[in-house]
Parts: structure tokens; sequence; C-alpha cells
């Protein structure tokens, strides 16, 4: 993991490296301390996110041109993979998947929704991240700086 976090796109990224990758609950995991019922509901959440996210991806495979899709091909199976990685758990933790989404969550999935139904534009971009206490994202058009819309909205614990 070292040699990752020293890489050009770490290193370039400077502080938002950082802020992208460290958060309080990640280290409370990692840590052991998170309480058992809490880590339950972060599995399943953490589930249907990734499904809504999947179905972003597999709209953007669609709109990109031939030679750049190899790479979302290629991501597409990582997420197969890490939804097996969660069916798994969650079923030897007979969670149930079918729970409704929680606000913050069921955002992710509708913005993740909306920037997949945009119209493809040459060189547009859109962006999802999941920040401290809200959903950013932009959708970016080739319309120039201007054309840039950033999304933020915060969202209850």
């Amino acid at each position: 993991m070292k040699e990752f976090t020293e890489s050009r796109l770490a290193l370039g990224a400077g502080e938002l490296w950082n802020l992208g990758t460290r958060a309080e609950f990640l280290d409370t995991v990692g840590d052991g301390l998170l309480p058992e019922d809490a880590f339950n509901r972060w599995l399943v959440q953490d589930y249907l996110s990734v499904r809504g996210f999947a179905g972003f991806a597999s709209l953007t495979v669609w709109k990109t041109p031939r030679p750049g899709q190899g790479v979302l091909i290629a991501g597409l199976s990582a997420l197969d993979d890490e939804l097996d990685w969660f069916e798994a758990h969650t079923e030897a933790r007979s969670l149930d998947l079918g729970a409704e989404l929680h606000p913050a969550c069921q955002h992710y999935v509708d913005f993740s929704d909306h920037c997949g139904l945009l119209r493809a534009v040459p060189g547009g971009a859109c962006t999802l991240l999941r920040c401290r206490g809200g959903l950013c994202g932009h959708v970016e058009s080739s319309r120039g700086p201007g054309a840039v819309r950033r999304v933020c909205r915060p969202v209850d614990p």
C-alpha cells in the first residue's frame, strides 16, 4: 500500500488525497471499535450504493468510444467481485440486502442514475464522490470551463 500512497496520483493530489481516503469511520472499523450493528448497517448500505454505481458504470461503458471502454469494463468486473464479496458477507451475517436505502445512500444512487442517463458529450464527464457530510459530484461538458455544474447535497447521518 505504501507504493500506492507514494504514486504520482496520490502525491499530485496533495492534501486532497488524505481528505478523500481517510475517515473516522474507516479508522474505527480498522481498529475493531465499530459496534457490530453499525457495521452491519454499513455493509448493507455500501452494497446498495455499489449496486447503484454499477448501473452508472454500465451506462458509461455504452456511451464511451471503444478505445476507452477496456478500462471501464475491467472496472465493472472489479465491481462484480466487490458485489460478490458483499453478498457472501451479508449472507454469513443473515442481513437483508433488500433493506430500504438510507437517505445518504438514496441521494448517491439517485445522482449516479441521473449522471448515467445524461446524454453523452464528447470530452464530458460525470464524477461521483461520497464526501464528508454529503454527496458531491459534478457534471461537466465539453462546452468549456463555464459548463461545469457542481452538485453538493448535505445529508442526514
